[in-house]
């Protein structure tokens, strides 16, 4: 079957440019040497008040380029390796693949019509040359990029099209990150510095973002759960969470409308990673959790593992989780290769089954001056863990330790860590194939 294959990128997972220059394509380094370039970047791309579910105006406009393809990052939001290594292994596997880049600052209704009009070219250009009438589009997505297609599926009728949709990651009940950012605490406890105010406020004025709103009742008030519009917490805009919740409705009665899809739906979900999952809110102040209801589902970082499912799923047993970070969901081998397998289904035998699988919980961002704690969790205790601090662009090792089992069932090192971003890489050495878990963290100035 000579059917296309779609990549549809998460928020951050395109080059933005204005009058030829990029704007945003900056380099997890390069960020991570100066907050300052990133707030400069961040303020080029604010939207004026009133975008909605439509374009950019003129004066904000920005020309989408290429899939972003090495380490970049949003402190609090996303980072990540970019998407090389899931375009290579697509197209090394004989795939006809296509990356469907976007202005992820706007909403993912205004995406979903661009990339139908996208896909009715692609696959007619690639039935007449492939010389198959019946060929469709398989859909692989990674967070934010999934609302998308789901909208467009599901919403503008673009069902017809579709072979298999396969999601990396997708907030499908969006994703508490996004309070964090919309509130200003995506820097958590960090000493407040110039231009976060300026960040915030950008943040605020991208529809995509306010689309990655909770869904699900992640507020706890005085020992009751409450969803956002009920909760109206202090500095999260009324009408960003009137825009979010309604997107979401919009996906909702689509799908309880329409028959039983004839595509096939595969969701990968992160597990084991720390996950802010609710919060409460006390005299104003925001307080966040790795639980919700009393009970710590995980997740890959940023997404809750139950909100990596489909709503209409009834449980996690038809979706595939790995211990990876929301990042690495497409950088992963283990995970490219369990793709593939739906792209192309082949029996992979016992390649697939990783010997151990790791959880990783570091902070987003930390202090210089202070040691990096990094904690390390798996169901095996006997393994040689050694933790590293890497330059996102060479490589090169700025700092390591062995981990030492701790009294929890896990593991943990401290580091030192001079201002900037670093890949934090968590590896047990011994094994064969060696297995890893890794992310980014921002140090800035003490």
């Amino acid at each position: 079957m000579a059917d296309l294959v779609v990549v549809v990128p998460g928020i951050t997972g395109s080059v933005l440019r204005r009058d030829g220059r990029d704007v945003w394509n900056l380099s997890a380094s390069a960020i991570g040497r100066s907050l300052a370039s990133f707030s400069s970047a961040m303020e080029a791309l604010r939207l004026p008040a009133g975008v909605g579910s439509g374009p950019a105006p003129a004066t904000s406009a920005m020309e989408v380029g290429a899939l972003i393809t090495g380490w970049h990052l949003w402190p609090g939001i996303h980072g990540g390796p970019g998407y090389r290594r899931l375009l290579e292994a697509l197209a090394k596997a004989g795939n006809a693949v296509r990356g469907f880049g976007y202005d992820w600052r706007l909403s993912s209704r205004h995406t979903a019509g661009l990339l139908a009009a996208r896909v009715d070219g692609w696959l007619r250009d690639w039935r007449a040359a492939s010389g198959d009438t019946d060929a469709k589009v398989t859909f692989v997505c990674h967070s934010m990029g999934g609302l998308a297609v789901r909208y467009y599926l599901e919403v503008l009728g673009g069902r017809e099209h579709a072979r298999r949709v396969i999601t990396l990651g997708t907030p499908y009940r969006g994703s508490v990150n996004a309070v964090r950012a919309l509130t200003g605490d995506a820097f958590g406890g960090v000493r407040p510095f110039a231009g976060q105010a300026a960040l915030t406020e950008t943040a605020r004025s991208f529809p995509a973002l306010w689309e990655l709103l909770p869904t699900y009742r992640c507020v706890e008030e005085e020992g009751r759960p409450a969803d956002l519009r009920d909760a109206r917490l202090p500095g999260l805009p009324p009408d960003a969470v009137a825009h979010g919740l309604g997107f979401h409705a919009d996906i909702a009665a689509a799908v309880a409308r329409n028959s039983a899809p004839s595509y096939e739906l595969h969701a990968f979900a992160g597990k084991r990673q720390a996950t802010w999952q609710s919060l409460t809110h006390d005299l104003g102040e925001l307080r966040y959790w790795r639980r919700q209801r009393g009970q710590d589902h995980r997740g890959d970082g940023t997404v809750p593992l139950f909100s990596a499912i489909p709503p209409e799923w009834a449980s996690t047993e038809m979706a595939t989780c790995q211990a990876v970070r929301h990042g690495g969901l497409c950088s992963d081998a283990t995970v490219l290769d369990l793709v593939l397998d739906k792209v192309e289904p082949l029996d992979m035998g016992e390649v697939l089954a990783p010997p151990c699988e790791l959880g990783l919980d570091i902070p987003e961002v930390a202090g210089a001056g202070e040691p990096l704690s990094i904690r390390a969790d798996s169901d095996r205790q006997d393994l040689l863990l050694h933790a590293s601090l890497k330059d996102p662009a060479t490589g090169g090792n700025a700092a390591q330790a062995r981990m030492i089992p701790d009294q929890d069932g896990g593991y943990h090192a401290s580091l030192a860590a001079l201002p900037g971003t670093w890949r934090v890489v968590v590896e047990a050495v011994a094994e064969r194939p060696v297995v890893r878990v890794e992310d980014l963290v921002t140090v800035v100035p003490g």
